[in-house]
């Protein structure tokens, strides 16, 4: 039935039951009454097209229903896990001297003369060709490598260690045994040879050759000598460089000398 229709039946009902009002107060009740249930359509479409946004409804137009697309929820945010890393290692710390560990005194070497020195203080290994390596000294209370030189140009760094035991009988016994070391060593080898010298109450020297990496020998290498005097144990030689050992030999013994004469004070006898 549509609007107009309601009105003629209106008027028709009001004018049989009601004689006494006029048509113009019917017509008025009737649109008033059309006019609220449009009010009410509207609010219904409205209600109808209200969206909820972040917790609050928030009316909208009425909106084609192809607009409304269905999604599926999304599963939850994984954030990725860092991978632990190991912390770095701190710097390693040198070992510290026993309580009565007591320096060498620097006039206890010889001189450095113009090159420069670096003097290490600790018991470290003798200084010897790689096949006849002898390790660090057993026992000793003091030791000092000293190098004098940077082996630039190459040249030869001389090296001298003297190291301190507790007694005479200590320290000689070690130059023994070092001595007993160094020539099996030779024995069995095409690159190292001994000999003795005459260096204090008797040295022992060491002729020590370059390899060329095929199992041949070069014309380079060293020259060392291993004495002893009082408590201490001496070696003298050099490292690197394209020296001889023929050639490097007498300056060697001569410089093993010098170091043994100054190593009196470590002699029961004295100086």
């Amino acid at each position: 039935m549509s609007t107009t229709d309601h009105v003629r039946h209106a008027l028709r009902a009001d004018a049989e039951t009601a004689d006494h009002l006029d048509h113009d107060a019917v017509w008025s009740k009737v649109t008033t009454g059309i006019r609220r249930r449009r009010r009410r359509r509207a609010a219904a479409s409205v209600a109808g097209a209200a969206l909820l946004v972040g917790g609050v409804v928030v009316g909208v137009p009425a909106l084609d229903e192809a607009w409304f697309v269905q999604t599926e929820p999304a599963g939850p945010v994984v954030l990725p896990v860092p991978e632990p890393t190991e912390p770095e290692p701190g710097p390693t710390a040198a070992p510290s001297p026993a309580p009565d560990y007591v320096e060498v005194p620097a006039d206890a070497l010889l001189p450095a003369g113009v090159a420069r020195r670096t003097a290490d203080h600790g018991a470290v290994p003798w200084v010897l060709p790689e096949e006849c390596a002898a390790g660090v000294p057993d026992g000793t209370t003091s030791m000092v490598t000293a190098r004098d030189g940077t082996g630039e140009f190459e040249a030869q760094v001389p090296v001298q260690q003297v190291a301190l035991f507790a007694d005479a009988e200590q320290a000689a016994a070690v130059a023994d045994r070092l001595a007993a070391l160094l020539q099996a060593c030779a024995a069995g080898s095409d690159l190292v040879a001994t000999e003795p010298v005459d260096v204090g109450d008797g040295g022992t020297g060491v002729v020590s050759y370059f390899g060329d990496g095929e199992g041949g020998v070069t014309p380079f290498g060293t020259y060392a000598v291993v004495s002893s005097r009082g408590n201490a144990v001496a070696l003298v030689t050099a490292e690197g460089g394209e020296g001889t050992p023929e050639g490097s030999r007498d300056a060697t013994v001569e410089r093993a000398g010098g170091l043994w004469e100054r190593l009196c004070t470590y002699d029961a006898a004295d100086c």
